[in-house]
């Protein structure tokens, strides 16, 4: 997460308690290459990290709110888009449906 997402991280924290999930606010170069090569999953919004995720092949979910999906969606062999992000709750609504039906395992 970046600085914007910083009042997300609670309600992700709580929403996911129990769950093998780390979340990082601002990592530098060096510590974000290493947690998405080794990340089995990584969500994020339409940025050129979310891109970087999709193309070294992390499962990713990239968020679009104002930018063409059909446009520029991150390359990958394994890249979901969620268009709908009115809210944390409506977006974690959507990653968790994606996470169970995409066979990662969460509770």
């Amino acid at each position: 997460m970046g600085p914007a997402e910083e009042e997300w991280h609670q309600l992700f924290a709580k929403e996911l308690e129990g769950v093998a999930v780390e979340m990082v606010i601002s990592p530098d170069q060096h510590m974000l290459l290493s947690l998405l090569k080794d990340a089995s999953l990584y969500i994020g919004h339409d940025s050129g990290i979310t891109h970087l995720a999709g193309l070294l092949g992390t499962s990713t979910i990239a968020l679009f709110k104002n930018s063409n999906p059909y446009q520029w969606t991150p390359l990958g062999p394994d890249v979901t888009v969620v268009c709908d992000v009115r809210s944390p709750q409506v977006i974690y609504r959507k990653i968790r449906e994606k996470v169970i039906n995409g066979k990662q395992i969460l509770p």
